[in-house]
């Protein structure tokens, strides 16, 4: 399989899972015009999978659309249950009941993210308190500290 027909089929899977409908039709027209031909196109495509989008300080950022290397539900949701495995795993149920504080900012999709953070904690059975309304950071940090 070549490094084209590599990307390609990470594309599809990524394509096959995706679930929102809003990137599935964004990748879908990429590839579109991959097939096409358009070397912009197939270029595009390389950087939305050159990598997985890296968790730092901030959290998750990127810029928004379809691909791993990308903001998107579904880079955030792969996120939240990678902690929440990790949250089980090392605090167990107290870490459960202690729960998690989510805050978003006035970014685009930025609330849309944090529920469906909240959605994920709270399937693994994990308290879940988004707080309400685009915030600064440092209001989640006082949450943290404030509710243990």
């Amino acid at each position: 399989m070549s490094g084209d027909d590599a990307l390609l089929a990470r594309a599809h899977d990524w394509l096959a899972d995706d679930p929102d409908p809003d990137t599935r039709e964004e990748l879908d027209a990429v590839l579109a015009a991959v097939a096409d031909g358009d070397a912009d196109a197939a270029a595009d495509l390389a950087d939305r999978f050159a990598g997985d989008l890296a968790f730092g300080t901030a959290g998750l950022r990127g810029r928004l659309g379809a691909g791993s290397n990308r903001m998107n539900l579904a880079v955030v949701i792969r996120c939240a249950a990678g902690i929440a495995a990790w949250l089980r795993e090392t605090t167990g149920d107290d870490g459960a009941r202690r729960g998690v504080v989510i805050c978003f900012d006035a970014r685009h999709r930025s609330a849309d993210f944090a529920q469906a953070s909240a959605e994920v904690f709270a399937a693994a059975g994990i308290r879940a308190l988004v707080l309400p309304g685009p915030l600064p950071t440092p209001v989640l940090a006082f949450a943290v500290r404030h509710l243990g």
